[in-house]
């Protein structure tokens, strides 16, 4: 039996108003944004955005996000895992580098870049996760068929994992009730489960 819609079998649905927020580097461009993570101690949101050329700056201290600046990156800014407890939060890009944000609202390189991981890869750096048992980031190179892993107090590159060819990892996320970080590997369907 086909399934069909029916819209007045809905359960009680709420809609919201729409609030748009300028961001005036995109000059009416399509934000293209990638991920979006919020520093909840200083009401602080980050949002990859290519149009405006690094990760955008928001203050969500109020009920209208207003947009502050951006923070230029050296291409296209992916995914973002921020790390409260060291100050900083990390960056994917489009060159395969990872660039470190310092979020120190003490310091005197507030949300300015502080560092650059490089992959050792040729595409991009995209998905990130971070492991706060062990302070890792873990990044997920789809277009070269890796994974890195980040020490990151240290910002340093401890660890390559190795995909096969053709294998497409993306989304991952760590589980603290097991110290594994799971990754989509969608090309064949599984769940690739990965602890160091």
């Amino acid at each position: 039996m086909p399934l069909t819609y029916d819209p007045m079998a809905l359960p009680d649905v709420t809609f919201v108003q729409r609030t748009e927020i300028p961001i005036p580097p995109v000059d009416e461009r399509t934000i293209e944004a990638d991920d979006i993570e919020i520093d909840q101690q200083a009401h602080v949101m980050y949002m990859g955005d290519p149009a405006s050329g690094g990760v955008d700056v928001f203050d969500v201290s109020t009920a209208t996000a207003k947009w502050l600046y951006t923070i230029p990156t050296t291409d296209w800014a992916n995914c973002i895992a921020l790390v409260p407890s060291l100050n900083k939060a990390f960056v994917t890009q489009n060159n395969s580098e990872v660039s470190v944000i310092d979020i120190n609202t003490q310091s005197t390189t507030y949300n300015q870049i502080i560092d650059t991981i490089l992959t050792g890869g040729t595409g991009a750096a995209d998905n990130i996760a971070y492991d706060p048992t062990d302070d890792e980031i873990y990044v997920s190179c789809p277009d070269d068929f890796f994974d890195v892993v980040i020490n990151a107090q240290t910002d340093a590159l401890v660890k390559t994992i190795s995909f096969a060819s053709g294998q497409d990892i993306e989304g991952m996320a760590y589980d603290p009730n097991d110290g594994m970080v799971y990754q989509n590997t969608y090309a064949n369907g599984n769940i690739a489960m990965i602890q160091i």
